[in-house]
């Protein structure tokens, strides 16, 4: 399960003067919950994150920091562990009720949003943990693998700073485009020459209109999703590009590979090692940013204008032989089950199944796992020194300004694109 963060303060210092944000009613602790364990994901200690430490010392109007999980967002968490603990030990009794050490993994980013993300979705989904502590991976700025990583992987960098020029080529072109700022600056009351960031406004916008918080009377919701749609177009441009041309599976690779080798070796792992229905975890959850959920979207053919809201969630499940031959009991109706009786995979988002490329079960909404593995997964999939070589640049040809695309928050100089 791979999920993003829950509502939080504003990244962007830009767009939404005269609100304020304050502890005790807008950001810290809203209920007990599960402490987190970490450990670095390499086997090291684990590396202090400069841009989460960044972000907690930056205090908006009202105190809370810039970035901080809500109690909204915490509430979100809870809400979403609680949906997880329905439906995985009762309406499918794949977890224990009770909660049994070895059957959960977990890894998160550094950011603190992040973690509490899973605290709360933990505490949601066993509630008893609230009053102990769980072990969870993390990585340090420089090798985290769950965003797509400019700081490590340059080529990477080289290829958001093309994308990023291209929009900003054709945004100058488009007339409807010009005519959206026209109505942006209107409602804000800004400079006639002002260029609207509309990464940077969706963030401000979306996290005003979540809290409650005052907004000009002129952002409609027919305004509002004009905005989102050019926001997310150009995202997705420098994160999850669509299109069959080389550029764009490059940067997909680059940016979601290591996440889905991870979910690929995750589920071969599951089939070629269980002999006994308890061995090994039965649940691996990844807490992550939106920069997450784009690329994955893209990859299983998901890719939309719309935003993934705060807490998004994409959900491997893997059906195995043995509970196949379960049908017609406790999930009569929902697995029709491969030709050669082998593991089926079904990918949840926002809770419904999704259309997979490629599938041929259940309507589209299933394929058996050595399918999946081969059509969707490998053709993106890059591990250890295969990642580490395809992100190599000459120093010659290394960008000399790279977007801040990961999500921590810093403007960029050419164009406000930012992880979220």
């Amino acid at each position: 399960m791979v999920v993003r963060h829950g509502a939080r303060t504003p990244l962007t210092p830009k767009y939404w003067d005269g609100a304020s944000w304050f502890p005790g009613k807008d950001c810290g602790q809203l209920y007990q919950a599960v402490r987190l364990d970490l450990s670095s994901a390499d086997g090291g200690p684990v590396s202090p994150s400069t841009h989460n430490q960044r972000q907690i010392d930056t205090v908006l109007p009202g105190g809370c920091s810039k970035g901080a999980l809500t109690h909204m967002g915490q509430q979100q968490a809870k809400d979403l562990g609680g949906w997880l603990r329905h439906r995985y030990t009762s309406q499918f009794p794949f977890l224990d009720p009770t909660f049994q050490a070895g059957t959960l993994r977990a890894r998160t980013t550094a950011f603190e949003r992040t973690k509490d993300t899973l605290r709360g979705v933990l505490t949601g989904l066993y509630p008893e943990l609230a009053s102990s502590s769980f072990s969870v991976t993390t990585s340090g700025d420089h090798d985290e693998i769950l965003y797509g990583n400019t700081s490590k992987c340059k080529r990477l960098a080289a290829l958001m700073k093309t994308a990023v020029a291209k929009q900003k080529e054709l945004q100058a072109k488009d007339g409807q485009v010009e005519a959206l700022q026209q109505r942006v600056r209107a409602a804000l009351k800004l400079e006639p020459d002002h260029q609207t960031a509309f990464v940077e406004l969706y963030d401000a916008l979306s996290c005003l209109r979540f809290h409650g918080k005052a907004m000009a009377a002129e952002f409609t919701p027919e305004l509002m999703k004009q905005i989102e749609v050019q926001a997310s177009r150009v995202m997705r441009a420098v994160e999850a590009p669509s299109g069959a041309d080389h550029d764009a599976r490059e940067m997909l690779q680059l940016t979601a590979g290591p996440l889905i080798a991870l979910i690929q070796d995750n589920m071969q792992q599951a089939t070629g090692s269980r002999s006994a229905p308890d061995a090994g975890p039965r649940m691996q959850f990844y807490s992550a940013h939106d920069t997450t959920i784009m690329p994955l979207l893209q990859i299983l053919a998901q890719g939309s204008d719309s935003w993934p809201p705060y807490l998004a969630d994409i959900i491997f499940e893997l059906w195995t032989p043995s509970q196949q031959q379960h049908k017609g009991s406790w999930f009569s109706g929902w697995l029709s089950g491969s030709a050669n009786n082998e593991p089926v995979v079904r990918v949840l988002y926002l809770g419904k199944a999704v259309q997979l490329p490629g599938a041929r079960l259940a309507g589209g909404t299933q394929m058996p796992l050595s399918a999946f593995v081969d059509k969707v997964l490998k053709p993106y999939s890059l591990t250890g020194q295969d990642y580490d070589r395809a992100c190599d640049l000459p120093e010659e040809q290394q960008p000399q300004h790279v977007p801040q695309i990961p999500p921590q928050g810093q403007a960029s100089s050419n164009d406000s694109v930012q992880g979220l």
